[in-house]
C-alpha cells in the first residue's frame, strides 16, 4: 500500500499506548506521505497534553475520548462516530488476547465500530493489532504476520515516548528497544520492527501491507 494521501488511524487504550507499540510506524506512515490520527481514552488533563504532545511528535493527528476504555455502548458510539468522520484505510488497535484488560477492551469496541464503515464505504481496508508486554498474550507468545522495519524512525517514537513524562518512561523506552530489537532479528539487516497481526474484517483478509 502506498501511504501517500491515505489515512491510518491508531486506536488504542491509554495515552502512550500508541507510542510504544505503534511509534515508529506511524512515523514511518507520515514520512511518506501518509496521514494518521491516534485515537486514546482518558481523563485526566495531565495524560491528555502528553497524548497532544506524543502525537505532535509524530506528525499525528490526534483524538482523546474522555471516558474509561470500557466495551459500552457510549464508547462504542464515540469510536464510531471517529471511524466515520475520518475514514481510515488502515486501523491499528490492541490484540484480542493481550494480557491487559482495558487493551482487550479496546479490541472490542474497535472491531464492533467499524462495521458500519466497512459495509457503508468498505474502509478499513486493513485491521492490525499490536505487540503486547514481553510479547505474551493469554493464548501464548505474539506471533506477528506483518514486520514493519521501524530502525530510521526508532529515535522519533523514543522521543514521543519521552513526552509522557507521568509515565516511567526509561522503563517505556526500554521495553521499545528490546522488543524493536527482538522483532527486528528476524528480519535480514533490520535493527528495529514493530509487529503485527492482520485480523479478518467481516471474515476476510485483505491481500494488503502497509508498505
Amino acid at each position: 500500500m502506498d501511504p501517500s494521501n491515505k489515512r491510518l488511524m491508531a486506536i488504542y487504550a491509554h495515552p502512550d499506548d500508541a507510542e510504544i507499540w505503534s511509534g515508529g510506524t506511524i512515523s514511518k506512515w507520515n514520512h511518506l506521505g501518509g496521514i494518521s490520527n491516534i485515537v486514546c481514552f482518558s481523563t485526566s488533563p495531565i495524560r491528555n497534553k502528553e497524548a497532544r504532545d506524543g502525537a505532535k511528535v509524530l506528525s499525528a493527528e490526534i483524538t482523546v475520548i474522555n471516558k474509561h476504555p470500557a466495551i459500552n455502548t457510549e464508547v462504542i458510539k464515540k469510536v464510531t462516530f471517529v471511524l466515520n468522520k475520518y475514514q481510515p484505510d488502515v486501523v491499528i488497535t490492541h490484540c484480542i488476547n493481550d494480557s491487559h484488560p482495558e487493551h482487550r477492551n479496546i479490541f472490542e469496541v474497535v472491531s464492533n465500530a467499524l462495521i458500519p464503515l466497512k459495509i457503508a464505504k468498505g474502509k478499513p481496508n486493513l485491521l492490525l493489532c499490536s505487540d503486547t508486554y514481553n510479547e505474551v498474550c493469554l493464548n501464548g507468545i505474539f506471533c506477528p504476520n506483518i514486520y514493519i522495519d521501524v530502525s530510521d524512525h526508532m529515535q522519533t517514537k523514543l522521543l514521543a515516548i519521552e513526552k509522557h513524562t507521568s509515565q516511567s518512561t526509561n522503563i517505556w523506552k526500554k521495553i521499545a528497544i528490546d522488543q524493536g530489537n527482538l522483532l527486528g532479528n528476524r528480519l535480514s539487516n533490520v535493527k528495529y520492527a514493530e509487529g503485527f497481526i492482520q485480523i479478518p474484517i467481516l471474515g476476510k483478509l485483505a491481500n494488503l501491507s502497509l508498505f
